[in-house]
């Protein structure tokens, strides 16, 4: 029986799969570059702008307020109707540049507003607004509108405006959901404010209402449109 003799193939193996490591990093690359840019977070200047929250109701800011970040000024105010009847009150919400604001007092007789949104009559004055960075595609963080419409089993109305690619404010209607008004949150430190729910097909899906379990829901501004992310 002849002696064993080594063989030269285990270093050539080595070096295959070295190379093949490196081509396949190589290839790997930019996709992981594109799904890290998917998320949102990943990119520097959302944790550094800290979101603004202001709550209008009948124990705090009853008359409104308004919020001031980055170039914009958000005014929220409260109109009653005209019907002397009628003695609900309509959220309203302004847009001003924020540097035209603080040269000159703002006049609704005389000056122009970047956006106007007035909000549903209802007997409960209960809203809020938020300037916070939802979308890291455009040049200014958004605002973000929450009014509760009253109701048995209702709902917080959320709109949300943007400033698109042509330097005008658009809404976006986020749905209404059911509970109390509520603004956007960051579920994971670092990847991104979004709307922090539930699931609201699965309210009486399975149950009575008081016996539905929903799961929860997350939703992310992609350009002009709410996106569910919630299996992200």
């Amino acid at each position: 029986m002849s002696p064993w003799k080594p063989t030269t193939v285990v270093p050539w193996l080595a070096l295959l799969a070295g190379v093949c490591a490196g081509l396949g990093w190589l290839a790997l690359g930019p996709l992981s570059t594109t799904l890290q840019s998917r998320f949102p977070g990943e990119e520097q200047g959302v944790a550094d702008f800290e979101p603004l929250l202001l709550r209008a109701g009948p124990d705090e800011n009853p008359s409104g307020g308004s919020l001031t970040a980055a170039g914009i000024r958000a005014d929220l105010s409260f109109r009653v109707g005209s019907d002397r009847y009628d003695r609900e009150q309509q959220p309203v919400l302004r847009l001003w540049p924020a540097a035209t604001v603080e040269e000159t007092p703002v006049s609704l007789l005389t000056d122009t507003p970047l956006l106007e949104h007035v909000g549903l009559s209802s007997g409960v004055t209960n809203a809020l607004i938020q300037i916070v960075e939802l979308d890291l595609d455009n040049g200014s963080p958004e605002v973000l509108f929450s009014q509760y419409s009253g109701g048995a089993h209702c709902c917080a109305l959320v709109t949300v405006f943007r400033e698109n690619d042509q330097g005008a404010w658009q809404a976006i209607d986020a749905g209404a959901f059911d509970g109390d008004i509520f603004a956007a949150t960051e579920p994971v430190p670092g990847r991104g404010y979004l709307l922090a729910t539930v699931d609201n097909r699965f309210l009486y899906r399975f149950s009575s209402y008081a016996g539905s379990s929903p799961p929860p829901q997350f939703l992310a501004l992609r350009g002009d449109q709410m996106v569910d992310v919630s299996h992200q």
